[in-house]
């Protein structure tokens, strides 16, 4: 049986920036949420920011958090080659899509299979964007699945949450990594998910407030990211 974790988080939850405190605070300004990485090449183990020192990024082979939110996204660069710039298109919620060329993403022929290079995936890469609150941060955390991880995410999520009846939000899940190869040998990670531990009443409480809090801010704020570096996609 989980734990039933009753403070976890409440060593921030009285005097953390509060979701309507940050945005005032970087009114005028484009704020990105920190951004846990997947490594390429299989490698298990996740790059962390470094809240101490951006410079230096932390590294770990598993992630204790509170799932606060989740959502599709696809994005498309007419040059994957070039780093650090925004997506020619990009689906915030995976139908939609905005840019260059725009429009229902499923009748997108740039999000079919076998439209990637050489013939392999998809030119548009799909991601699951998960909002993650950890011990280390009082702001949520990125970490954004790639395709090859989508179906452990969906497995676990049906599974622990909607078949439940529970949000996300009531449970304290462990994210880890584990190591697979495609039809060409090539190694890459994919994200594992389980449950180690269930929120007291007043914490889940709490924590479902700040999703709402989330949500509405990402409302109004585009969904715009520059290509991720290490993706985890072996294709």
């Amino acid at each position: 049986m989980s734990e039933l974790i009753a403070k976890w988080g409440n060593e921030f939850s009285e005097d953390a920036m509060t979701p309507e405190e940050l945005a005032e605070e970087t009114k005028g300004m484009r704020f990105d949420y920190p951004r846990i990485k997947i490594p390429s090449g299989g490698i298990l183990q996740f790059e962390l920011p470094n809240l101490d020192d951006p410079s230096e990024p932390l590294y770990s082979k598993t992630i204790q958090a509170i799932l606060l939110h989740q959502h599709s996204l696809n994005s498309y660069w007419s040059d994957p080659s070039i780093s650090g710039v925004a997506p020619d298109c990009t689906a915030p919620d995976g139908e939609n899509g905005f840019g260059n060329p725009g429009g229902n993403c499923a009748a997108c022929p740039l999000n079919q299979w076998g439209s990637g290079e050489a013939g392999r995936g998809k030119a548009c890469k799909s991601t699951r964007r998960l909002y993650i609150l950890t011990k280390e941060s009082a702001i949520p955390w990125i970490l954004s699945l790639p395709v090859t991880s989508i179906k452990s995410f969906w497995d676990f999520y049906k599974l622990s949450f909607l078949a439940a009846g529970r949000s996300s939000t009531s449970a304290l899940i462990e994210i880890g990594l584990t190591r697979q190869e495609n039809n060409s040998g090539n190694a890459y990670s994919v994200a594992t998910f389980k449950i180690v531990g269930r929120l007291e009443e007043n914490l889940s409480k709490n924590m479902r407030a700040r999703r709402a809090q989330l949500v509405d801010l990402l409302k109004n704020e585009p969904v715009i990211t520059a290509l991720p570096e290490g993706d985890g996609i072996p294709f």
